[in-house]
């Protein structure tokens, strides 16, 4: 089997307890029946997938949400047996989302050949998880992160900066790295429509400035960085082969299937995604049937970017001879003018060609002047 039989598959589980204040992803609070049926249809369209995927092979899984470990036992047994009985797997990375106020189940996931759990920390504050709707506090996250680091050796964490002007970003960093391989840490963004906009527009609460959020990054960086946790893409740290293969596979472009409401695929460098109805994907209106939205055709200019502007999001950067390759084109002479006027800001090593680590925040301000 070739590199380029290889496929991400994601698998978007839309359910919630409670939908935090600002979450802008497709989910939605449902009673048990809704859940058996998604399964089962999530079951279906992974068989239908499969069909037209006979020489592909499944090389990393990832279920996300909303909110997977609410997912009772018996659904997940019905996806995963789907995905292996379909499927060629080749599986070197399984994950699941779990959140701290359901983990229960961490140790049972092991028997759907799971083999890394991502946690939804967010912070060890009770007032800041407060703020930001979870249903979690500072103990329960603790005990959940000593629960899972005991049963995987991978365990991952998502934590958000710049929620408040007085964040502890060492404090709970220190906490975390205690118990993970891998961090995940994302600047807020406010977006659209979503409670926390709202409650700002009112006055009620208020986040981090812009500069407060880039000086809380900064103090992550370096914490991680003295305590081995190097950054190998913006928002990711992790110890030396901790890296998650899944997320990679999206910055280097393999391909991936989006399984479930609302997801997305990238499949022969086209964009398709499922769309945002629960209803809609109950009757069968999903890429199993043919059904999914095209986001966008095969188009090589475009493409060519996404990589270049992907590519440099990751601290390696990105290859040129695989550029070269891929896009029959030679990046040095091709890009000449424009990696010479981006000299102070990037670095060319041999085969490599990145963002030095100090320019990462303004990342995608080097990729608009190389493009």
């Amino acid at each position: 089997m070739t590199n380029s039989n290889k496929l991400g598959l994601y698998i978007h589980i839309p359910f919630c307890q409670q939908k935090c204040s600002y979450c802008d992803f497709y989910s939605i609070t449902a009673k048990q029946d809704v859940m058996d049926r998604y399964a089962k249809e999530v079951a279906n369209e992974i068989f239908l997938l499969s069909q037209t995927h006979l020489e592909n092979y499944i090389s990393t899984i990832y279920l996300g949400g909303g909110t997977p470990s609410i997912l009772s036992l018996n659904n997940l047994e019905v996806i995963t047996n789907s995905i292996y009985k379909n499927f060629k797997c080749k599986v070197s990375e399984f994950t699941i989302e779990v959140n701290p106020s359901s983990s229960q189940n961490l140790k049972l996931y092991k028997n759907f050949g799971i083999n890394r759990i991502s946690l939804g920390v967010q912070s060890f504050d009770n007032n800041i998880l407060k703020k930001i709707g979870r249903l979690h506090d500072r103990d329960m996250a603790i005990t959940a992160l000593e629960k899972a680091a005991n049963c995987y050796d991978n365990v991952s964490s998502d934590f958000i900066l710049g929620i408040s002007e007085n964040q502890d970003i060492i404090s709970d960093a220190s906490i975390l790295l205690k118990f993970v391989k891998h961090l995940s840490a994302y600047m807020l963004k406010v977006e659209e429509n979503t409670p926390l906009e709202k409650q700002i527009n009112d006055k009620k609460v208020c986040v981090a400035t812009e500069d407060t959020q880039v000086l809380q990054y900064q103090k992550l960086y370096e914490f991680c960085k003295e305590n081995n946790f190097h950054r190998y893409e913006i928002s990711n740290f992790a110890c030396l082969g901790y890296e998650s293969k899944h997320n990679l596979s999206y910055w280097d472009m393999t391909q991936y299937l989006g399984v479930g409401v609302s997801s997305h695929s990238f499949i022969g460098g086209k964009r398709y995604f499922n769309v945002s109805d629960i209803n809609a994907y109950l009757e069968g209106k999903h890429s199993g049937r043919g059904q999914q939205l095209k986001e966008r055709d095969y188009s090589y200019k475009d493409t060519l970017e996404e990589y270049i502007m992907l590519s440099l999001r990751t601290e390696k950067g990105l290859q040129i001879s695989k550029f070269n390759e891929l896009f029959n084109k030679d990046f040095l002479q091709e890009y000449q003018e424009k990696i010479k006027k981006a000299a102070q800001y990037t670095t060319l090593n041999g085969d490599w060609f990145s963002i030095k680590p100090q320019y990462f925040l303004v990342q995608n301000s080097i990729v608009s002047s190389l493009l």
